[in-house]
């Protein structure tokens, strides 16, 4: 997913690499962190993230933790999805900032998901429009995983 993010050029421009038993992610806007899945149940997975934020704007929350919890259902013609976001700053001054800026926070990470979910509806509808030209934006190893899970050599 993070190579063809980065293929259809969406932003941020996410750099995402797998490890054994997590993702780590770096976001240009200043976010670096490991997601390790904590809990999985049929409709729903949780991470716990370990990250830094090195952001002008914020600069006394540079560690905390947050869980990421995403709980989703099928309509009949859809998924519904709710991403609950839950954030621990690494010192007591960041914790008392995040708490006074918690509205702006809460309104920023919205709109973040809200864009991130547009773009990937876009890139689920071309994989079910037609895997071979997604998968022509793929190169290498990543080509051929993609063409194993879903045609389109």
């Amino acid at each position: 997913m993070g190579a063809l993010w980065r293929a259809y050029g969406f932003a941020p421009a996410y750099v995402i690499s797998g490890r054994p038993d997590s993702l780590h992610v770096f976001d240009p806007t200043g976010l670096v962190g490991d997601a390790f899945p904590c809990a999985r149940t049929s409709y729903s997975v949780q991470y716990l993230v370990l990250g830094k934020l090195n952001h002008w704007a914020v600069p006394v929350l540079n560690k905390g933790l947050a869980v990421f919890a995403v709980v989703w259902r099928d309509t009949g013609s859809g998924i519904d999805a709710d991403a609950t976001v839950y954030v621990q700053a690494g010192s007591g001054i960041a914790g008392l900032l995040l708490r006074l800026v918690r509205p702006l926070l809460a309104a920023h990470v919205e709109n973040r998901i809200s864009h991130n979910v547009r773009d990937a509806q876009r890139l689920v509808a071309d994989i079910e429009r037609d895997p071979a030209q997604v998968a022509s934006r793929l190169e290498g190893g990543l080509r051929d995983e993609f063409a194993q899970a879903f045609g389109g050599r």
